[in-house]
């Protein structure tokens, strides 16, 4: 049965019926309530030769659509800045790109993702572009769950809550558009496809319902446990083989309501450096606790290093290198799985969240769903729910280590420095299990009957230690 919570299709802003008020009469209409295709028209047609031209139009389809616009554009004027020439000599490219919207997405539509419904959305790269273009240039309007976060425009101005993180942003989306402004960006390679796919467990994960029923309910799964790694967060985890490429997967610690923002979380910092990333905004209501969105084949146009406040740009990808697969190229498989983990920090009446049956639950579901979606060689993670959601790093990754377990792939866990004596803790807790020849459902059960032994949050792994 398909989910009626939210709507069918997202309207693009080619459609006839996304109207606005021509405030600045550029259509000579004889009622200010006009397509708002026929103004976007007018406002991109003449050419433009210098940035603040650029600027004004940016400013005029914020106030023809909503009638407000940004308090000032000084981010987006500074980056543009320093690289005035290549910008203005792909705008032409732009703009047809832009334009080029009827033609790429004739009903004017996109599906919304749902479960009973359609859910998977497989785009060209050139449509996936021009929904890039326009996010851009600001002209999506807000999909009914959420508001202000589908369009670009909350990095444009100069105060910010943080100060680094939209500047990434953008030099990133101008990277991609610079790019796919070239004649040859899409040439060859028309059967490279983005897809956005929302996965369940009543969907077509691989691991099915049963056998997640089997595992939780402790009736013997003799799976094998895989390899774990755990590698302290550094410049090497900016790479492309940490962000999901070649055949493996990246976790993306992901809010309900999916996409990019105006800080540097993981999952910002991820979508915000992946420009086709951000159509599935558009199209993502909030993920549900069985569901987890899969995006494949987005090429991340920027590294940075560091976290948080110390997050920095440190060059471009190499977005034409050679790996496996009939397209030749790295990024064309590249999985990104985003899931988002409980907000532990909100159980205040609870002395330890984490291990109580309905959250391990949870979060067992969430991890297998997500890790049922392909035959990955290496899944990549940080510390998943452990930062702001307040988690416990050594039940999280136990509940991780078991769902790639079972899937078959090995599991590589990425840790900030302060983390260094839980790195420790697991590693031990690690060998200390395979020595033993323990299976994963030795591990489940040992998760299982945690809660009720008195245990205060964040000693799991001492106290699991101490079982064997």
């Amino acid at each position: 049965m398909a989910d009626s919570t939210y709507p069918d299709f997202y309207t693009l802003p080619s459609s006839p019926t996304v109207t606005c008020q021509d405030r600045f009469g550029l259509l000579d209409s004889p009622t200010l309530d006009v397509p708002f295709w026929s103004v976007l028209i007018a406002l991109l047609n003449p050419p433009i030769h210098s940035l603040p031209s650029f600027v004004s139009i940016v400013e005029s389809i914020a106030i023809e659509l909503r009638g407000t616009s940004p308090p000032d554009y000084s981010t987006l004027q500074l980056i543009l800045s320093e690289r005035k020439t290549s910008f203005l000599a792909a705008w032409p490219s732009i703009v047809r790109l832009a334009l080029d919207m009827p033609r790429l997405f004739p009903s004017h539509q996109l599906p919304i993702l749902k479960e009973g419904g359609i859910a998977r959305l497989e785009l060209s790269r050139k449509q996936v572009a021009c929904l890039v273009v326009h996010q851009f240039l600001g002209t999506m309007s807000a999909p009914s769950w959420q508001e202000g976060f589908q369009n670009f425009e909350i990095w444009y101005q100069g105060e910010q809550v943080h100060q680094r993180a939209p500047g990434i942003y953008l030099t990133a989306v101008l990277d991609y558009l610079e790019r796919v402004s070239a004649t040859s960006a899409f040439s060859g390679q028309d059967e490279w496809k983005i897809t956005y796919e929302l996965a369940s467990l009543s969907g077509d994960s691989k691991l099915a319902s049963h056998q997640c029923d089997t595992v939780l309910d402790l009736q013997g799964h003799v799976t094998e446990l895989g390899d774990i790694f755990l590698e302290p967060f550094c410049e090497r985890s900016a790479e492309a083989e940490y962000l999901g490429t070649n055949g493996n997967a990246v976790v993306i610690s992901a809010n309900r309501f999916i996409g990019f923002g105006r800080s540097a979380t993981q999952e910002e910092v991820f979508v915000g450096t992946t420009p086709g990333a951000c159509p599935a905004v558009l199209v993502t209501p909030p993920l549900a606790s069985h569901q987890v969105l899969v995006v494949r084949g987005c090429e991340a146009m920027v590294k940075t290093v560091g976290q948080g406040r110390q997050i920095s740009l440190a060059g471009g990808h190499n977005l034409e290198a050679d790996g496996h697969g009939p397209h030749k190229n790295m990024w064309w498989s590249r999985t990104m799985l985003f899931m988002d983990a409980l907000e532990l920090d909100s159980f205040d009446d609870e002395q330890y969240p984490d291990i109580k049956h309905a959250n391990l639950k949870r979060e067992f579901i969430k991890a297998t769903v997500g890790f049922g979606t392909g035959q990955y060689s290496r899944i990549y993670t940080g510390l998943w729910g452990c930062g702001a959601f307040g988690g416990d790093p050594g039940v999280k990754m136990v509940i991780l280590w078991l769902a790639a377990s079972i899937q078959g792939s090995a599991l590589t866990v990425t840790y900030e420095a302060e983390r260094e004596d839980f790195a420790r803790s697991i590693l031990a807790f690690v060998d200390k299990v395979k020595d033993r020849r323990h299976r994963v459902s030795d591990i489940m059960q040992l998760l299982w009957t945690a809660e009720g032994n008195g245990l205060a949050k964040g000693t799991f792994l001492d106290w699991a230690m101490s079982r064997f």
